[in-house]
């Protein structure tokens, strides 16, 4: 095999490594930001973020319904002909906060009806979401320079300003936000490193294309053993509470599922008009159900399936029904191997 062979072997199998290696790494930071906590923000509780997607839907046209689990709006919309249906899934979760930053997954990539009604809700979002320096915004992302210099040497563990003395003259209430990406933030690599000045060439030496193909096949084997369904997985279930009430829903099984609800109103009096709101994005498209006849009276009843699923989100939202009061709302969202 000549040189020029060799070149374009090792080069074709760099390239597969480093698409494996960015999939995995993607996948996974999609995990991490679905799984984290849901926080409302003081200016946009969860109540109200239903209320606005319900009113935006009503407002557009073609949209037959929205579905709201925690952060994430499911959207029903008729075909031209009104003879069909297809749905979209705009996801809100920003790693657990409203920013107005969404994640948009549509059946009908070529309908401009789903985006419309995303950026709807994200002026909606920004509107009401209070961003104050005392927020998540990453310091990275901030122009306050006092926070990134406290970010950074915390990071480095030692002064920041051994790294840019500039650092040490900062103003404190200097501070600029800077705009966050409109749609699809990605996570950016740091500059390569520059070469070393002088006329020093380094040398370079081959590395045996066995344990370049050795180290493709351990990234995209990582990646595709992190895909594979978990069979013959246990029923699952998951909870949350509020205001002296707790919503149940269990999983017969991740993988052919039939889901079931439960109420428990503790102490509280009320009817058997809980609102019950459920999206799994572990099927394509994702499958969206809601019931406004939920039974409080601590027992399981069936609510959905059975249908196969994969891994993917699974987020649900619970309206309490409690008499003479304002209805409490929690949520969860969370991600589930198949």
């Amino acid at each position: 095999m000549g040189f020029r062979d060799k070149l374009l072997n090792g080069s074709g199998i760099l390239l597969l490594g480093a698409v494996a290696g960015k999939l995995y790494r993607d996948s996974q930071e999609t995990k991490r930001r679905k799984n984290s906590p849901l926080c409302f923000d003081e200016g946009l509780t969860q109540s109200e973020f239903i209320e606005i997607a319900h009113k935006i839907a009503k407002r557009t046209s073609r949209v037959s319904d929205a579905v709201v689990a925690g952060m994430v709006v499911t959207l029903h919309v008729a075909s031209n002909s009104g003879l069909s249906t297809w749905s979209a899934q705009i996801d809100y979760n920003d790693y657990g906060h409203l920013t107005g930053t969404y994640w948009l997954y549509a059946e009908n990539s070529d309908s401009l009806i789903p985006r419309h009604f995303a950026n709807e809700m994200r002026s909606q979002i920004e509107k009401r979401v209070k961003r104050t320096a005392g927020g998540r915004v990453d310091p990275v992302r901030r122009g306050n320079m006092a926070t990134f210099k406290e970010w950074l040497s915390g990071f480095v563990g030692r002064d920041a300003t051994a790294f840019d003395p500039r650092l040490g003259a900062v103003d404190p209430a200097a501070t600029e936000e800077l705009a966050e990406p409109p749609v699809d933030p990605t996570r950016h690599m740091g500059p390569a490193a520059a070469r070393l000045p002088g006329n020093h060439r380094s040398k370079r030496r081959w590395i045996p294309t066995a344990l370049i193909a050795l180290l493709v096949v351990g990234l995209g084997g990582t990646y595709l053993v992190s895909q594979i369904p978990e069979q013959g997985s246990n029923a699952k279930t998951f909870s949350c509470r509020a205001d002296g009430f707790t919503g149940y829903i269990q999983l017969s099984d991740t993988t052919t599922s039939i889901v079931s609800y439960k109420i428990d109103p503790g102490d509280n009096a009320g009817g058997n008009s809980a609102d019950i709101s459920v999206l799994d994005g572990g099927v394509t498209p994702p499958r969206a159900y809601r019931t406004s006849e939920g039974i409080q009276d601590s027992a399981y009843h069936a609510l959905e399936g059975p249908y196969n699923r994969s891994g993917g989100g699974f987020s649900f939202t619970f309206v309490f029904d409690k008499s003479n009061r304002n209805d409490p709302t929690c949520s969860v969202d969370e991600y589930l191997a198949g």
